[in-house]
């Protein structure tokens, strides 16, 4: 460990927490609890009359009525034309329909919508063809994209580093599940991650999500260039999160068992956790990929709730953060809009965030910013240049509290506010749905620091 650090060196710092935060927190909660509970009053009271199914199909995610209606046409035959992977199954999975049901225009949307959703494909198109008197052909034509990808993970961030490579089976078995298995070595050592995704894995509104995951992190915090605290974190977890989906609205619960164990930088262990905790998820997700080739369309919103069980010191722990983006297209280019946020009762070395190096903290190296209490607005342009090759430009804002081993050290009270300036270039694969290449450089206005990010292909 001392011969990955330098002398440790002190600066002070001031500010307070915004209430920014809190108050944003707070709104989303209300606002996402009056959401939530109708969707479920909804997906519970399935036996409505026949005159409200209509509407209880849109407000569950599904596309069509199952009653004998005669005012709507009956699907005669659902064609499926360009999958040369994707199974024809796993598309009629996704929609929600079969033939010998019947469909509407609202029910057209709604089927067109959840195949954007999907990233996996391009949706050519979806239309009714007429096929007698009172029936129809559905007809849905994709483009499968690349699924089984080498893709290197090569991340350079100030001090830090990762190099490896993984797997990307974003079609595992021609289902639209994902399978991801990945390994890499970081300046604190190696790290591993088996990831299986189907989000329509037991029906159009139901999946599972299962992570097993190493990873080890060197954190060292800097102000004005100069090193305050430095520690090394190793943390082994497993999740399992099965899914319900209402339309656009995603619902996970996740039980994660895990152990952390932190290191001083004289190599002394600082802090040393086992233990299970539960995960409650929250998307709500309009993202639309087909209408773009490199990039997505759209707004999308994650909310995560966390629980470690048993407690810790005499209290659960608990923690919350959202993120809400959306991206804009302006002809062929994009502008991209980002407020994400956190809370947590926890001020200790148990499960902080380590931030920095990506969108909404550019101001900092990866990892090198461990906090609990946060929130961050990004704005950010991608000018097209030359067919998937674009030039961005961003502003970020950004209040975070640091741990509190951190923060003593530091001499630093109360929250840390930070504004950056940066511009960069981004390569997109027209065929795969993650950049293949991003440099930028990032101008900490506040702290007076410079940072260059590199990145090829994925990173942990």
């Amino acid at each position: 460990m001392e011969s990955k650090i330098k002398k440790i060196k002190t600066t002070n710092t001031q500010s307070y927490l915004s209430t920014i935060s809190t108050i944003i927190i707070t709104i989303f909660l209300l606002l996402q609890l009056f959401t939530i509970t109708p969707l479920i009053f909804f997906a519970i009271n399935v036996s409505a009359h026949s005159s409200e199914h209509a509407s209880e199909a849109q407000s569950s995610g599904h596309p069509l009525e199952h009653s004998a209606d005669v005012t709507k046409p009956i699907i005669d035959e659902i064609q499926v034309i360009g999958n040369t992977k994707t199974k024809r199954s796993a598309i009629l999975r996704t929609i929600g329909i079969n033939e010998g049901d019947t469909i509407d225009d609202d029910g057209l949307e709604i089927i067109k919508n959840r195949l954007l959703l999907n990233s996996q494909y391009l949706l050519k198109r979806v239309d009714l063809e007429k096929k007698g008197k009172g029936r129809v052909v559905l007809s849905i034509e994709i483009e499968d994209k690349w699924s089984l990808i080498p893709v290197p993970m090569i991340t350079q961030s100030g001090y830090y580093y990762s190099r490896g490579f993984l797997i990307y089976e974003s079609n595992f078995l021609g289902e639209l599940a994902t399978m991801v298995p990945a390994i890499a070595w970081t300046n604190s050592g190696l790290q591993g991650i088996l990831a299986y995704k189907d989000e329509a894995a037991f029906g159009p509104n139901s999946g599972m999500k299962v992570i097993a995951l190493h990873k080890s992190d060197l954190t060292k915090f800097q102000r004005k260039e100069e090193t305050s605290a430095v520690f090394e974190s190793k943390m082994t977890a497993l999740l399992i999160s099965p899914n319900y989906n209402t339309g656009l609205h995603v619902f996970k619960v996740g039980a994660v068992i895990f152990k952390k164990d932190v290191r001083n930088e004289s190599d002394q262990n600082v802090f040393l956790y086992k233990g299970q905790a539960l995960q409650l998820r929250y998307h709500y997700n309009a993202k639309k990929y087909g209408m773009a080739d490199v990039y997505y369309t759209g707004f999308y919103v994650t909310y995560n709730s966390f629980a470690v069980i048993p407690n810790v010191n005499g209290r659960f722990v608990n923690l919350h953060d959202f993120q809400i983006e959306s991206s804009i297209p302006i002809s062929h280019n994009f502008l991209n809009l980002m407020f994400l946020g956190r809370t947590s009762n926890d001020s200790s070395y148990l499960y902080p965030d380590l931030l920095g190096g990506k969108e909404g903290f550019r101001g900092y190296d990866s990892s090198s910013l461990p906090t609990y209490q946060y929130y961050a607005l990004m704005l950010q342009y991608q000018q097209r240049v030359w067919r998937e090759l674009f030039l961005d430009a961003f502003y970020e804002n950004t209040s975070a509290k640091l741990i509190d081993e951190v923060a003593i050290k530091s001499k630093i009270h109360g929250a840390i506010k930070e504004n950056t300036v940066g511009v960069g270039l981004r390569y997109y694969f027209k065929k795969i749905t993650i950049p293949a290449l991003v440099v930028e450089y990032a101008r900490n206005l506040d702290d007076k620091s410079s940072h260059i990010h590199f990145n090829l292909g994925l990173s942990l």
